[in-house]
């Protein structure tokens, strides 16, 4: 993440501000697409959640029954025990991603815009204060979309690494169940 990015022009002044705020306009657009990008992950890691939380239903509730039938097969009970604690640490998995949510939301709070060196510096114009107040938006939307990005890419990977291992773990339970009816 580049913190120190800076608009590379040679006299910042000679932007129009009609120019500069369509750049804002641009780069705010995209910090909420990284924002929706963080929602969208969050409700499939939520999803997973679910779903997993489900499959440890299923399996116990498999595994009480097979308790109450006449003939108890214990190796279909210490799969199942031991796929509900393999499923219960893949749920864990996903809670990582979906807590906490670290991102950068748009906008700022008032104190950080309104102090007098930032809105009213003394050695430039209302134009110059209007352009360079918009210019130092479009460094921190910059700032803002580097740290999403990034973020959005961890929980990406996690996320896969996640539908992954669900994947292989409820494949291998399959295979292992067939082999122990048989």
């Amino acid at each position: 993440m580049k913190k120190n990015w800076k608009i590379q022009v040679s006299n910042w002044t000679k932007i129009p501000l009609e120019t500069a705020v369509l750049i804002l306009k641009e780069s705010e657009d995209y910090l909420s697409y990284t924002i929706s990008e963080s929602d969208k992950i969050t409700s499939k890691a939520f999803a997973f959640i679910l779903l997993s939380i489900s499959a440890i239903g299923a399996l116990i509730g498999v595994t009480i029954s097979e308790l109450n039938s006449d003939t108890v097969n214990e190796c279909f009970i210490l799969l199942n025990i031991i796929f509900v604690i393999l499923v219960f640490l893949l749920i864990l998995h996903f809670v990582r991603i979906h807590f906490p949510r670290f991102l950068m939301m748009k906008g700022r709070r008032p104190e950080e815009v309104s102090n007098e060196n930032y809105i009213a510096p003394k050695n430039l114009s209302k134009d110059e204060i209007n352009l360079s107040f918009v210019l130092n938006e479009i460094e921190n939307s910059k700032v803002k979309i580097d740290f999403n990005d990034s973020s959005n890419r961890k929980r990406i990977k996690l996320l896969k690494t996640g539908i992954i291992i669900s994947c292989v773990l409820f494949f291998s339970y399959y295979l292992l169940m067939l082999i122990i009816k048989s």
